[in-house]
């Protein structure tokens, strides 16, 4: 009789003190526990489930009892939603089961909220979930019907979770989104022997037809779906949800505390990523290695993924400080000068760019500031946080955000990781995370129905063509040819060379090229052509040399005072 009794992995133990806090173990066992008695009724087999968590919110008329001579007889039907809500909370998803005898009417319901990672909680997750749920009932029906008599009818909205339903043999592909739940439903399904049938049921026909106007799976539809966005709003609000844990996973695997819901490969790489990121950026001092999580990396990947390719490009480039600024130029092209085409200011680096004093580009910077402050505005932007970083940018960061915050105790979160991470960091989409929970608690007291993954997404694309706006400008005053086929920058350095030349004595010249200096109508020369200034710089670099060459030295009986050495009006 004690054959049928198993061991329990508790382990009880005898142990006598030795010394210091430290035991003998004297004696062990494990303790004997009695046959698991099977399941009388449906019920109970499902509270008993080794995943019962799935069925915490069950509720059922008349126990249950009528579940399984429904499905015999064919009248049984489970219809399921699920419910996503970003603006509310991006790492909830929710899924809901209605189950009805369609004979009966007798009616159960079920619905669960689960919470991951932003990159994981999505509507398409809580359609799947509500199908594992589906899918475990159906296993349990299964089990006290020996006999596969009668079959059930499934009904959901989203074709995807269906095509999956009804292509159980199609291998899944390693990148397959939401690949752990979709592994759970289709296993949990091929288990089934009793005859099932999964179909469509289009979603929220209440919003166009008056409810008595809809067939049944319809209404059970807005029902589970009103329950699926129940479930998720109180879960939010109590801060109790379920783990990811699902029949049929053979194996589960954690990065990071992170169960990896889809590509292995990926999430590998991006663990390993993360880290030698982290690595670099503080042994180049761009991030300090302890402040590294300040930063809301899941938005910089959304927010890089929406821009355009070359658009990527370029940020690369900049970020890692491999665009063309004149610093990295000057050490590949020798005749490049280190120093800003535009304000002059030596030792052009990448930081230089959101930071120079050209006019026209703090004109630039200025209308950019504008326009992002105008979109925070629009979109329901914290007042106090669109202050603040007004006045930072236009300050172009020679305040720090805790000096602008001092007087907002709401904002001082925010300001002590901004200034962690700095200037260069905001400016090149690398934002702190308390900024975008500060926006999402606004937001939700505001009742915007926006996202704030939306909104981080749209605010660092605004701060980011800032930057790039910046970049443009400065190309265009290099490298446009807007007059005579020249840039601003051949324009002026042809200006600088006359202006050196019209210093030299005429006696430093051979007396038949001194009629280049003693003859030569500079006013003439300053309102006229710039071929017409090229050619007078190539005849006085030809004269120079030509002096040079024969040896000529220029008479030491005192200056020569030229009357038409006047400076040229460019």
């Amino acid at each position: 009789m004690t054959s049928a009794y198993h061991h329990s992995p508790t382990i009880l133990a005898s142990a006598l003190p030795i010394t210091n806090g430290t035991y003998f173990i004297h004696s062990s066992a494990r303790i004997l526990c009695p046959p698991p008695q099977p399941a009388d009724s449906l019920l109970d087999m499902l509270n008993s489930h080794s995943h019962k968590h799935l069925f915490q919110h069950l509720t059922v008329d008349n126990d249950g009892q009528w579940i399984l001579p429904a499905a015999r007889a064919g009248s049984l039907i489970l219809v399921h939603d699920g419910s996503y809500m970003p603006h509310l909370n991006n790492v909830l998803c929710s899924a809901a089961v209605v189950i009805l005898c369609t004979t009966t009417k007798q009616m159960g319901t079920v619905h669960i909220c689960e919470k991951t990672n932003s990159n994981t909680a999505s509507n398409y997750r809580g359609e799947i979930l509500g199908g594992i749920i589906a899918s475990t009932i159906l296993n349990a029906i299964d089990k006290l019907n020996p006999t596969s008599e009668g079959s059930v009818t499934c009904f959901c909205d989203n074709l995807g979770v269906i095509h999956h339903a009804n292509n159980l043999s199609r291998s899944l592909p390693e990148t397959q989104t939401q690949m752990d739940a979709l592994l759970s439903f289709r296993r949990q399904l091929g288990l089934v022997r009793m005859p099932w049938e999964y179909r469509h049921v289009q979603s929220h026909q209440d919003a166009t037809h008056s409810i008595q106007d809809l067939t049944i799976p319809q209404r059970l539809n807005v029902l589970a779906d009103a329950l699926a966005k129940n479930a998720l709003v109180t879960a939010n609000g109590t801060n109790q949800s379920s783990k990811p844990d699902y029949p049929g996973e053979n194996v589960r695997i954690f990065v990071s505390g992170h169960k990896i819901t889809s590509s292995i490969k990926s999430a590998l790489y991006t663990s390993w990523g993360r880290r030698v990121a982290q690595t670099l950026y503080d042994k180049r001092r761009i991030i300090r290695s302890r402040h590294f999580d300040l930063v809301d990396w899941e938005n910089v990947d959304r927010t890089m993924q929406s821009l355009p390719k070359m658009y990527q490009v370029w940020i690369t480039k900049h970020v890692s400080g491999f665009c063309g600024t004149n610093k990295l130029l000057s050490r590949i092209l020798p005749n490049t000068s280190n120093r800003c085409q535009c304000c002059g200011t030596p030792d052009e680096t990448p930081s230089h760019i959101t930071r120079c004093s050209n006019p026209g580009r703090v004109q630039m910077f200025d209308a950019t500031v504008t326009s992002l402050i105008h979109w925070m505005t629009a979109t329901t932007g914290h007042p106090l946080l669109i202050q603040a970083i007004q006045i930072y940018l236009t300050n172009r960061g020679k305040l720090r955000m805790m000096q602008i915050c001092a007087d907002s105790p709401t904002l001082q979160s925010f300001a002590t990781d901004h200034d962690k991470l700095g200037w260069e960091n905001f400016m090149t989409g690398r934002i702190c995370s308390s900024l975008f929970r500060l926006q999402r608690t606004y937001l939700q007291q505001s009742r915007s129905p926006q996202a704030i993954s939306s909104w981080a997404c749209q605010f660092t694309q605004h701060v980011l063509h800032i930057t790039h706006q910046q970049w443009l400008y400065r190309n265009a005053r290099i490298h446009i040819r807007v007059l005579e086929n020249m840039t601003a920058p051949e324009h002026h350095a042809i200006r600088d060379t006359v202006l050196a030349l019209l210093h030299t004595d005429p006696d430093d010249l051979l007396p038949q090229h001194q009629y280049l200096l003693l003859d030569q109508d500079f006013h003439q020369l300053g309102s006229g052509t710039t071929l017409d200034r090229q050619h007078w710089i190539a005849h006085m670099n030809s004269a120079l040399a030509a002096a040079k060459h024969t040896g000529h030295k220029r008479a030491r009986d005192g200056p020569v005072a030229l009357q038409h050495n006047k400076h040229p009006r460019f």
